[in-house]
């Protein structure tokens, strides 16, 4: 801050310590913030040893990724609540996942839930162990039931079982390792709004099970439709139905007269879903910076950081796409959703699921796959020689004499890449079914439209593709 700024937020700081001694409910309409915001923000630090870890380390990292003419130090917490302490809504420092803020506190500052972390352990664990989860739909669904009931509480049973070959202190320093990283991954999305200028944004997840479902045929449209299009940008369009997503047919011009009706909302949204997109650039640029830095210093552990944010990425990418599918099965099908034939059962028995389906994308969010798999490219062209590369002349698989060939480093940071790549093309591969649901969702204004002309809905039978069929087309891969 300049000096002027202080001695203005002194004042005002001193201006509201008055007005709170005289009449609090009038300091607090007046936009008075008392005191005690700093001793309550670090009364609800986490205590948890890991935690405490990675947020001390990402404290560190910070001001190495600030711009040197960023010079006011930015503040950075996670946050401990339980269930009697608050809900959302009732505590400024409060979010479901990360957010900034840059007007409560002296300095601009971050702030994350613990749970959200105490989950995404758990997750790592989960998919790091020997695992058949992606054997089938079921088995992706039954992680999720079993992590996201009680997070907590089974994130401290994994912490309290040995593993199998490694020592309890070698898998702690591991997941150290990736909880340092996802953290600042976390936290470089919220220093992009920093850079913005933006306060209390948040990055969480899309769907929330305790909302209602999505049942406005214009917003659903206007929704669907701009997702659709970033899809078709990246080449994620289907084959055969281009019409949904030509801006010259008739089902954008279905789109654009419902986009008139919500003019300042659907502007509104454009405007701020273009700022999550620039932040999440500025993440996965700022995650580059980082390890490019660290290869200057550090060459022999780059790679493996460079493995476990890809590796991050994927995870909670996989996991929260399976959990909002699940969460919205629960709410929308009568079954529910196992797999890919209860999903296409449900949602050939009624066209508005179509609309609901909306709910799992955001009105100013890229859709999680997306996200991850952009992050993940970015990281890998960056850091990688593998997409400047002929495809006769790369692949994606392990060749198994070359690597008795080499030394264990160079295998090591060979199998690293390997599974990178393998994860980024699945999760390019997994996109298929939100691209149908995108586009069918971006028609459903059109499909009203002759419905009401052919003077009876239209059933629509849509195939989705389990997750052991995606598997196998990874493996077409060269």
């Amino acid at each position: 801050m300049t000096d002027d700024t202080m001695r203005l937020f002194r004042d005002s700081v001193q201006r509201c310590v008055v007005t709170s001694l005289l009449i609090t409910s009038l300091a607090t309409l007046a936009g008075c913030k008392p005191l005690q915001d700093e001793d309550r923000i670090e009364s609800l630090q986490t205590q948890d040893p890991i935690l405490t870890d990675a947020t001390r380390w990402v404290r560190d990292v910070i001001p190495t990724l600030l711009p040197d003419s960023h010079d006011t130090p930015v503040d950075f917490h996670v946050l401990e609540y339980d269930s009697i302490q608050t809900v959302a809504g009732e505590d400024v420092f409060y979010t479901d996942g990360c957010k900034v803020l840059t007007r409560v506190l002296p300095r601009p500052t971050i702030v994350c839930n613990a749970h959200l972390f105490y989950e995404i352990e758990a997750v790592i664990r989960s998919f790091e162990h020997e695992n058949n989860y992606f054997a089938s739909d079921e088995h992706l669904f039954g992680l999720v039931q079993t992590v996201s009931n009680t997070p907590k509480k089974y994130l401290m049973s994994l912490r309290a079982t040995p593993g199998n070959s490694s020592s309890t202190e070698e898998i702690t320093q591991h997941i150290v390792s990736h909880m340092r990283l996802v953290m600042l991954y976390f936290v470089n999305h919220e220093l992009g709004h920093i850079r913005q200028g933006y306060d209390d944004r948040q990055f969480i997840s899309m769907f929330s099970q305790n909302q209602p479902l999505e049942t406005r045929v214009v917003q659903a449209v206007v929704r669907m439709c701009k997702h659709a299009e970033e899809f078709d940008n990246y080449n994620f369009g289907l084959p055969g139905l281009e019409f949904y997503t030509d801006r010259a047919g008739d089902v954008r011009a279905i789109e654009t007269t419902m986009r008139e009706t919500t003019r300042i909302a659907s502007s509104n949204a454009d405007s701020w879903y273009l700022d999550e997109v620039i932040a999440d650039s500025v993440a996965a640029d700022m995650t580059v910076e980082y390890l490019s830095r660290l290869d200057r210093t550090n060459p022999t552990s780059v790679k493996e950081e460079q493995y476990i944010i890809n590796a991050n990425l994927f995870f909670v990418a996989v996991y929260y796409w399976y959990k909002d599918l699940y969460n919205f099965g629960r709410l929308a099908c009568p079954l529910g959703i196992e797999n890919s034939n209860s999903l296409i059962v449900c949602m050939m028995q009624d066209q508005k699921r179509y609309i609901q389906v909306a709910s799992l994308f955001g009105d100013i969010h890229r859709f999680v796959l997306l996200r991850s798999y952009l992050a993940m490219g970015k990281i890998l062209e960056a850091r990688t020689d593998f997409f400047s590369l002929d495809w006769g002349n790369k692949t994606i698989w392990i060749n198994q004499q070359e690597l008795r060939l080499m030394s264990d480093q160079e295998a090591r940071e060979r199998l690293w890449l390997a599974g990178a790549l393998q994860r980024y093309y699945l999760l390019a591969i997994m996109m298929d079914t939100a691209v149908k649901f995108t586009y069918l969702g971006c028609g459903s204004g059109w499909h009203q439209v002759i419905a009401k002309r052919r003077g009876a809905p239209q059933m629509f039978v849509m195939n989705f593709e389990p997750i052991d069929m995606v598997m196998n087309r990874l493996l077409e891969f060269p």
